[in-house]
C-alpha cells in the first residue's frame, strides 16, 4: 500500500531517465534504532530489494551515507556528475574524490547511536520527533502497464500463504502473497519490537571472553550454535504442540511435550476452553505489520479468546517467578523498561492484542506465557499485562520520519 520515496529525483528529459540519490543514515534518530545495516547472515538485503527494484524499473540508484552529504557535499556532487556524464560519454570517470565508507553491521549502528556519531557529525545536540507530513497510500489493486513488460527478479517462494500473507520460512520474512520479489513486506512484530530492544551481541562477546578468560572467537561461535539450536527445538515443539491441538500425529517424547500435556490437563481442559487456532498468522493493514499467533483459545458461551505464547526458554523464570530485568533498558520513549526477554515477549502479545481486536473484531480475554523447558522441573504460566501505552509508542513511530 506504500509506495517507495526516493529521498532525491534527478531526471534527465532527452533521456526519459531517472536517477534515485539515497541518503543513509546509521540509525534513526529519536527512536535510536539500527537502519541501512548488513547482516551477513541474511542471503536477501532490504536495500538491495529496494536498488533492484528501481533499476529494473530502467533507474539509476546512487547510494551516499549521511555523513558523506554533510562532511563532503561537493565531492558528492562531482560524483553525481560523473555518473550523468558516464551516460553519455559510456565511461565512467571516478576523480571525483569523495571518500568511500564500509557498510555498516547492526552492532556497528548499536555501539554509533551509544556514542551520538550522528549528532556529532551533523553538529546538533539532538534529534526532534518529526511526523510525516502526509502518508501516501496506493490501491494494492492497480498495477502499472509497465509491470506487464518487466520481468522482476523472484526472491522467495512460499510454504505458507493465504489470501492476505504469506510467510518465507528460510528468511521468516511476511510479504503479500502476489509478490515474489520481496518489495512487498510487512514488518513483522518481533522485528518491530527489538528496535527498541537491541541485543549488542559485540559488548557481549567481549564481556564474557574477559570473564572466562577465553577467545572472543569462541564465544561468538558457541553463542551462535546455542543460538541456533534453541531455535530449532523451539520450533520443533511448536509444530508437535500445534500438531496435537490440530489433531495431526506429533512425536510425544521430549520433558517440554510432556509439561505441555500437563499444562492442558491442569490449565486448559478445567476452564473448558475450546481451541480455536494456532499458529495463526495475523497482520495489520493500517501498520504494515505481521506475526504468528501461537494459540488460540475460546471461552465457553463467550466471545472471548485466551492468547498462549508457548516459551521453550530457561532464563526467563528465576526461582519460580518472571525475570524481568535486563542488562540496560529499552530505547526513546520505552526507556523506562529494562531490555529483557520478558518485555520483549509481553510486549509481542500486546501487539498481537492490539491487531486482532481493532482488525479481527476479537476480543482477548488475556494473555499468558507458556513456559517449557527441560531444564524445569514444571511448567510456569506467567500472566502477560496490559500495555496499551507501550503499544501504542511501539506502533505510532512507523509513522515518524528518520
Amino acid at each position: 500500500k506504500k509506495p517507495y520515496e526516493p529521498d532525491i529525483v534527478l531526471f534527465e528529459k532527452r533521456l526519459n531517465l531517472y536517477i534515485d540519490i539515497e541518503i543513509d543514515e546509521p540509525y534513526d534518530g529519536y527512536y535510536r534504532y539500527p537502519t541501512h545495516y548488513i547482516n551477513p547472515e541474511d542471503e536477501v538485503k532490504q536495500d538491495n530489494i529496494r536498488d533492484l527494484f528501481f533499476t529494473e524499473s530502467g533507474w539509476v540508484v546512487i547510494r551516499f551515507t549521511e555523513k558523506q552529504v554533510h562532511c563532503q557535499a561537493y565531492e558528492c556532487i562531482d560524483y553525481i556528475k560523473n555518473v550523468l556524464n558516464s551516460i553519455n560519454s559510456r565511461e565512467f570517470v571516478t576523480d571525483a574524490n569523495c571518500q568511500k565508507e564500509a557498510q555498516w553491521d547492526y552492532n556497528q549502528c548499536i555501539q554509533w547511536q551509544k556514542i551520538y556519531y550522528r549528532e556529532n557529525y551533523l553538529g546538533i545536540e539532538r534529534f526532534q520527533k518529526q511526523y510525516s507530513q502526509k502518508e501516501i497510500e496506493i490501491d494494492i489493486t492497480e498495477s502499472e502497464s509497465i509491470e506487464n513488460v518487466i520481468q522482476r527478479t523472484k526472491k522467495f517462494q512460499f510454504d505458507n500463504w493465504n489470501s492476505s500473507i504469506a510467510f518465507d520460512e528460510e528468511s521468516h520474512k511476511y510479504l503479500h502473497p502476489k509478490d515474489v520479489t520481496g518489495n512487498a513486506e510487512y514488518i513483522s512484530v518481533t522485528t518491530l519490537i527489538e528496535r527498541f530492544f537491541p541485543f549488542d551481541l559485540k559488548r557481549y562477546v567481549e564481556r564474557k571472553a574477559i570473564e572466562e578468560n577465553r577467545t572472543e572467537e569462541d564465544v561468538l561461535d558457541e553463542y551462535l550454535l546455542m543460538r541456533d539450536e534453541a531455535a530449532e527445538k523451539g520450533t520443533f515443539l511448536h509444530c508437535q504442540i500445534e500438531n496435537y491441538l490440530k489433531g495431526n500425529e506429533f512425536e510425544s517424547d521430549s520433558k517440554e511435550f510432556r509439561m505441555f500435556l500437563e499444562f492442558y490437563e491442569k490449565e486448559v481442559k478445567p476452564r473448558k476452553l475450546k481451541f480455536f487456532d494456532a499458529e495463526k498468522m495475523i497482520f495489520s493493514d493500517k501498520h504494515i505489520v505481521a506475526g504468528t499467533i501461537d494459540c488460540l483459545f475460546k471461552k465457553d458461551g463467550k466471545e472471548e479468546f485466551v492468547m498462549l505464547d508457548w516459551k521453550r526458554s530457561k532464563k526467563l523464570i528465576i526461582d519460580g517467578r518472571p525475570r524481568i530485568f535486563g542488562y540496560g533498558y529499552a530505547l526513546s520513549e520505552l526507556s523506562t523498561l529494562d531490555n529483557s526477554s520478558f518485555y520483549r515477549y509481553c510486549l509481542q502479545q500486546n501487539i498481537y492484542k492490539h491487531i486482532v481486536e481493532t482488525e479481527y473484531s476479537m476480543k482477548i480475554s488475556s494473555m499468558k506465557l507458556v513456559v517449557l523447558h527441560e531444564n524445569y522441573s514444571e511448567y510456569y504460566v506467567v500472566d502477560v499485562p496490559t500495555m496499551k501505552k507501550e503499544t501504542n509508542i511501539i506502533l505510532n513511530s512507523l509513522k515518524v520520519k528518520i
